[in-house]
């Protein structure tokens, strides 16, 4: 097994299973985002999408927070600390193998809107969802307004948007959000079982397969983020102002 690093992030491949694994491990900052974990993450993905021998990537976290999303004073620290966020989605959007995600814990902001583009979700029961945006004066972002209302329907999308409310793991397993619910201790052995699966799968067929499965949403995504990028711009400038 190989492995490389960045504060807050950890990558290794299991080039046996096949499985690249991507893990969020900054428990005492709740697993939220600096740029440098933005940018790592972005350039890790490209490595695994052309790399053979990664079959799978599977996303989790350490600690009892999935992710808070972007880590606003280190971001705020930064001059255009936005484009590493954007480049992780630019890999992550069109990624063109399948992602595992094993969430437990609180996944807010950008710590949910994520896991839309992971193919199969593994939830704890005490995992929990958070589009806190309106609440924050703000607009959806990472294509969100598009993914949310195709994953959850568009009522249910709009309620927990307009409402910045928390979706249990009961509820985002009922509206199709996440695959399976597990408990606490069963989750990063039901999760690594399910990429261990897909990882044994012949690479060529993964992506064709999740290629059909797409269609044209890494596009519609796209233009999503570029809508959103505007109005979140115009939104956080009239907060500061």
């Amino acid at each position: 097994m190989s492995g490389v690093s960045v504060e807050g992030l950890r990558h290794e491949v299991d080039r046996g299973a096949h499985v690249a694994m991507l893990t969020i491990d900054r428990p005492e900052s709740k697993n939220a985002f600096t740029p440098a974990m933005w940018s790592a993450g972005a350039a890790w993905l490209a490595e695994a999408a052309a790399d053979d021998d990664v079959h799978v990537v599977l996303l989790t976290s350490v600690g009892d927070v999935f992710s808070a999303g972007a880590d606003t004073k280190a971001m705020s620290a930064e001059k255009d600390a936005g484009r590493p966020f954007h480049s992780f989605l630019d890999q992550l959007v069109p990624f063109p193998k399948p992602v595992v995600a094993a969430v437990h814990g609180a996944a807010v902001g950008s710590g949910f809107t994520m896991l839309a583009y992971a193919d199969v979700v593994i939830a704890s029961t005490a995992a929990r969802f958070r589009a806190p945006f309106v609440a924050m004066g703000l607009s959806p972002e990472a294509g969100s307004s598009r993914t949310l209302p195709e994953l959850l329907g568009r009522q249910a999308a709009a309620d927990l948007m307009f409402t910045s409310a928390w979706m249990g793991a009961e509820e985002a397993l009922r509206l199709g959000f996440v695959r399976e619910v597990v408990a606490v201790e069963e989750l990063q052995a039901v999760a690594r079982a399910r990429a261990d699966a897909i990882g044994a799968m012949p690479l060529a067929s993964l992506v064709a397969t999740k290629a059909l499965l797409d269609g044209g949403r890494a596009a519609e995504a796209i233009e999503a983020r570029r809508r959103e990028s505007d109005v979140f711009r115009r939104l956080l400038a009239e907060r500061q102002a």
